[in-house]
This record gives C-alpha cells, structure tokens and sequence, in this order.
C-alpha cells in the first residue's frame, strides 16, 4: 500500500510518500509543492501538482490533518480552501482518506495527545522508518532554511497512518 500524507497550506504544500509492505515502511518521496505568482492561481497549482504527484505514485491511501481551531482566520480560510482541493483531487483519483486531528496524532506517535513539538520529534526520530531524519540528511534547505514544523507534520502523519493500516 502507498500513503500519501499531505500538510496542506495556500502558498506551500508538504507531501511524503512512503510504501507499506509486509509490515515495512519504504520511503518514496518528500517535498514541497511551492506555489509561485498570485494567489488567485494558487489552488489550481496545488491541484496540479497533487494531480501528477498522485498519477506518478499511485497511492491508495491519502492522509491529512483536520483543520483545527486557528488563531488567523485569514490563514485558517486558506489551509481550508486547500485540504479541500487536496481531498477533491485525491477522491477523483479513487483514494481512501483518512483526516485525524492534530491531538489523535501526538497520540498515535507519542502516547499524549497534546505533546509538545520537540517530544513528538523524538519520538519519530526514534521509530523504525523516520521520514525526518531522512530528509534532513538528504533534502536541500527549501528557501535557505529547513521548514522544521511542516516536515515534522509530514513525517507524524505518514508514521501515524501507516502504523493504523
């Protein structure tokens, strides 16, 4: 089986490919889709991108967080406008989807719902197949700087879901 995991944004989507097989994790592939020009072309470059991405690999199974509670309303209509082209294009492609929220995550990884960032870290630091250390060893530095957080997010979703399947 192949997971995608998305962490979906308006101007930068990070996605992780990883295979599940026999009972072990292969990576695929990590990146970030970077929307380029005006906002108004934004979700068509997502969708374009998360097309091909999803053309290529062929996953049966998409991964993404529920948009929680947002402090920026602004930002939060955002993320929402783009899970939405996420999971548009990942339904007209046939995939299973699976949404947690952020606190059932840190509980699949962590075995606490509200750990902080660093616990949840150390914990995929530690699994059998972590997708960050990969990616902070291989991946060049996306706008000059690792975006820690977004990586973080893609590797925890992947990690969690292929150890639910």
């Amino acid at each position: 089986m192949v997971i995608l995991g998305i962490d979906p944004g308006l101007t930068r989507v990070g996605y992780g490919l990883i295979q599940k097989e026999n009972g072990r994790l292969i990576f695929l592939k990590a990146g970030v889709f970077k929307i380029v020009g005006k906002k108004s072309n934004a979700l068509l470059q997502i969708k374009r991108q998360l097309d091909s991405l999803i053309s290529d690999f062929k996953p049966q199974l998409l991964g993404v967080e529920k948009l929680y509670f947002v402090k920026n309303q602004k930002t939060g209509l955002e993320v929402a406008q783009a899970r939405g082209v996420v999971i548009l294009s990942a339904l007209e492609r046939g995939l299973a989807i699976k949404e947690y929220a952020p606190n059932e995550i840190k509980l699949g990884i962590t075995g606490y719902g509200f750990a902080d960032k660093s616990a949840v870290l150390k914990m995929v630091k530690l699994s059998p197949f972590s997708l960050l250390a990969f990616i902070l060893k291989n991946f060049k530095k996306y706008d000059g700087v690792f975006d820690m957080e977004e990586y973080l997010n893609i590797s925890a979703i992947i990690s969690f879901f292929a150890g639910r399947q």
